[in-house]
């Protein structure tokens, strides 16, 4: 009945997949997380940047310079209230959202201690922006987790998941669980990284807090593997790497 209701030459192509999904499930699993979406949006994003096929490069920088011209021009053209509002969120880095009073856990407050804070309790937030890219805590687990963020740690990218945005005094900060050292089993190309989870052990040397504006302003996507391993692809930039 789908194959009479979807053939193959259907206008659609995309309708007709669903004839497949019995199949392919019983073969791999679940399908979503062999969803290569993401990757296929940036592709079509950095296909339509090269205008000329003989010089792809070159036409990449000329349209990237264009796009960042044709921006500033609008923003500085904006209404004023419009302008400041898109500033705010696009340039800046803050928690926001409900507030609660929040005790700090022993590593927390040792790493304010040395930084001279002293203080036991904070504000707990459950939503954070940095430059324009929104983060919440609680998600990890889920098929769009928005609680895992990448840093640069000892000179390298980091992955970690986001226990919950603090803030003391005017300074906002991420209280994280750091994952493992990523290993790219697709080297040299860093769009794929591969990580788990710490031992408790490993976790005590690792700072308890990050501060908000050195996360790097990217979403990450999350694939879980077998033995808990992760798989992380970034949707922005490259991570920062070092030969294996």
């Amino acid at each position: 009945m789908l194959e009479g209701s979807l053939p193959a030459c259907h206008l659609n192509p995309l309708l007709h997949h669903l004839v497949h999904y019995a199949s392919k499930t019983a073969q791999v699993g679940c399908l979503r997380w062999f969803a290569m979406w993401a990757f296929e949006r940036f592709n079509k994003k950095v296909k339509n940047l090269v205008k000329n096929a003989a010089t792809p490069l070159a036409s990449i920088a000329q349209n990237i310079l264009v796009d960042i011209a044709a921006r500033y021009v609008a923003l500085a053209s904006a209404d004023s209230t419009t302008a400041e509002y898109d500033m705010k969120w696009a340039h800046t880095c803050f928690c926001h959202g409900r507030s609660t009073i929040c005790t700090l856990t022993r590593r927390e407050t040792s790493y304010l201690s040395m930084r001279g804070i002293h203080t036991k309790t904070a504000l707990r937030y459950t939503l954070a922006n940095v430059l324009g890219v929104h983060f919440k805590s609680g998600e990890w687990g889920q098929q769009r987790c928005g609680s895992v963020v990448t840093t640069t740690y000892e000179g390298r990218s980091r992955y970690c998941i986001v226990n919950r945005f603090i803030r003391v005094g005017s300074t906002d900060y991420v209280s994280v669980e750091w994952l493992t050292s990523p290993r790219y089993p697709y080297w040299p190309i860093p769009l794929v990284a591969r990580v788990m989870r710490m031992t408790v052990a490993r976790l005590r040397v690792m700072p308890a807090l990050v501060p908000l504006e050195k996360i790097d302003p990217t979403p990450i996507i999350v694939d879980p593997d077998v033995n808990g391993t992760y798989f992380m692809m970034r949707v922005q930039g490259w991570d920062r790497v070092s030969p294996p």
